[in-house]
């Protein structure tokens, strides 16, 4: 089975799980770049698009036909999945047969929250979530949350 790890990162924490997964599992990472949200006043974009609910468009990414298991991950912003995250959800999940999710807040609080908000847009069911915060990703219980969503990808995917 093919797997692709789809992550946006913008201060770096969601790249850390998303380069820890790809790892574990030696998978193929694709980051999402969204230009429009770099610096003060991408900042400010981010949180109103957040707000407001509204989704960047994406560029495509070749050959994820290929792919037979997606992991989809990013930042929570202002207690929901980042706008490029809704995005991707929308653009590139809507036909895979197995998925798994990742959420990375600032701290333990909204993670549940947004984990839900962020399966709900999809048609798929989910394999696997992983909830990590920034405060926790260079410890032991970092790395075993790793290694449980890793595990419970590995196994055969939920059908619908």
């Amino acid at each position: 089975m093919r797997t692709l790890v789809i992550y946006y990162s913008k201060t770096g924490n969601s790249r850390v799980v998303a380069r820890a997964i790809a790892k574990k599992l030696q998978i193929d990472l694709q980051e999402i770049r969204c230009d429009q949200y770099l610096g003060a006043a991408g900042d400010l974009r981010a949180g109103l698009d957040n707000i407001l609910g509204r989704k960047p468009k994406l560029p495509q990414i070749p050959d994820l036909d290929e792919y037979d298991q997606i992991i989809l991950g990013g930042p929570i912003w202002l207690g929901r999945p980042c706008a490029p995250i809704r995005a991707a959800a929308h653009q590139y999940l809507k036909s895979k047969k197995s998925v798994g999710l990742f959420v990375c807040g600032m701290g333990p609080d909204d993670l549940d929250s947004a984990a839900k908000e962020l399966a709900s847009l999809l048609d798929a069911p989910v394999d696997a979530v992983l909830k990590a915060h920034g405060e926790m990703l260079d410890t032991p219980e970092f790395k075993s949350l790793v290694e449980e969503f890793c595990n419970a990808m590995s196994r055969e995917p939920t059908t619908a």
